[in-house]
């Protein structure tokens, strides 16, 4: 049982390997930008595993939450992000890192909820926040 409180149906999309379920974004977001999508019925977020500065980083692409879905007993970001520090660490990953494009829709509202679930700026550059968070850093449930 999740948050929601009903059963969530979470695909994992390998690769490598695509599964019969495999929503088309699955298959165009893997295809197009080498990353692995994790959806819910509410959402989704797709992620890849990077190599920067002597850093093994798991980047996060996107992060989807239904409007009905992203406030209050709802919640449902946090399912997801507590599954991609999950996978950050079995990964071995150093760190988690995200990006907000200034000029899109909820931008502020996205950068909000980076920094309060322990995403720090690391640096802006051409419209674009960049974000990291420490794989042990706490984790706020709500």
């Amino acid at each position: 049982m999740d948050k929601i409180g009903k059963v969530v149906k979470v695909q994992e999309i390998i690769k490598t390997e695509p599964k019969p379920e495999e929503s088309l974004y699955s298959k165009y977001i893997r295809e197009r930008q080498g990353a692995t999508c994790i959806e819910l019925e509410c959402g989704f977020i797709s992620y890849r595993v990077e190599s920067k500065d002597n850093k093994k980083l798991m980047h996060i692409v996107d992060i989807f939450v239904d409007k009905d879905f992203r406030s209050g007993t709802k919640h449902t970001a946090v399912p997801l992000l507590r599954s991609i520090i999950k996978k950050a660490k079995k990964y071995k990953c150093d760190a988690i890192t995200s990006t907000i494009y200034v000029n899109t829709v909820n931008a502020t509202d996205s950068l909000k909820a980076n920094l309060y679930y322990g995403f720090k700026v690391v640096s802006a550059n051409n419209n674009i926040i960049f974000l990291m968070r420490e794989i042990d850093a706490p984790f706020r449930e709500e």
